[in-house]
């Protein structure tokens, strides 16, 4: 709840500026995680018996690049959500326009409502490869002290 005003805000903003952008995924239940988790190790090739064999480690630690495990998920706390830009497919996000005008100027648009990226380019060993999809809100208060 208490990041649906400011979300409308930065989307407001966006379509001021001809952006036109959404959520694609946002509070993710532990259950969920799990089930996201689990279909892309099958997409991987592996089963709950392979994992359990322990033979299928580096599939494995090709799924931990782009999805945290069950109960380790930022999208659990109700405060990150992942962005699509219209006409863009969702991994191209980077590429986008939408990527374009929330970076710009380190992030002003997106600091503006609280939101900071979840996974920078820049920062190093913290999560996933960098996403720049996935925004966490914090708040304009701490941004801002």
């Amino acid at each position: 709840e208490v990041v649906r005003e400011p979300w409308l805000e930065l989307k407001k903003a966006a379509a001021n500026d001809g952006i036109k952008i959404s959520i694609v995924s946002a509070y993710r239940s532990v259950s969920d995680q799990r089930g996201l988790f689990l279909s892309r190790l099958r997409a991987e090739g592996v089963n709950i018996a392979d994992v359990e064999a322990g033979i299928a480690d580096s599939e494995i630690d090709a799924v931990l690049i782009t999805s945290s495990i069950p109960g380790y998920s930022k999208h659990h706390t109700g405060y990150t959500f992942d962005l699509l830009c219209a006409g863009y497919q969702f991994e191209n996000f980077v590429n986008s326009p939408c990527n374009e005008w929330i970076v710009a100027n380190n992030y002003e648009k997106a600091k503006m409502f609280g939101f900071i990226p979840s996974y920078p380019p820049d920062a190093q060993l913290q999560g996933p490869a960098p996403e720049a999809w996935e925004y966490v809100w914090v708040g304009t208060e701490l941004l801002y002290k």
